[in-house]
C-alpha cells in the first residue's frame, strides 16, 4: 500500500475554494509542527556535536578523522552525518510549506 493518498479523479477540486484552502492551510500548520520539531532536534544534537568536537562537520571532514579518533569518534561522526541530513530535509520541507502556503494566499 502507498503512503501517498489518491483522491479519484481529483476529489479535492470538487470542494469549493474556500474548503480547499482550509484544507490546505491545515494541513500545512499541522505538518509544519513535526517538521520544526525535527529541525530542533537536529539542530541542537549538531550544536552539541560542534561544542564536543570544536569544529562544524565540514571542518571535521576537510581536516579528516584523527588517525586515533576513537570508536566513540567514530560513532558520532556517523550520527553527525544522520543529523546534517535530518537537519537539511526538515529545512527543504519547512521551506516548501512556506512557499505552498503563499501561493495558496495569493489566490
Amino acid at each position: 500500500m502507498s503512503s501517498r493518498a489518491q483522491l479519484p479523479g481529483n476529489l479535492l477540486e470538487t470542494l469549493p475554494p474556500e474548503e480547499q484552502k482550509a484544507i490546505l492551510d491545515l494541513g500545512i500548520a499541522f505538518r509544519k509542527v513535526g517538521w520544526e520539531e525535527r529541525l530542533r532536534r537536529a539542530e541542537a544534537r549538531i550544536r552539541d556535536l560542534e561544542t564536543r568536537y570544536g569544529c562544524t562537520l565540514t571542518q571535521l571532514e576537510e581536516q579528516g578523522l584523527p588517525p586515533d579518533a576513537s570508536p566513540s569518534f567514530h560513532e558520532d561522526y556517523v550520527e553527525w552525518h544522520y543529523w546534517e541530513g535530518v537537519r537539511t530535509e526538515a529545512s527543504q520541507m519547512l521551506a516548501r510549506f512556506q512557499e505552498i502556503a503563499q501561493i495558496a494566499e495569493a489566490e
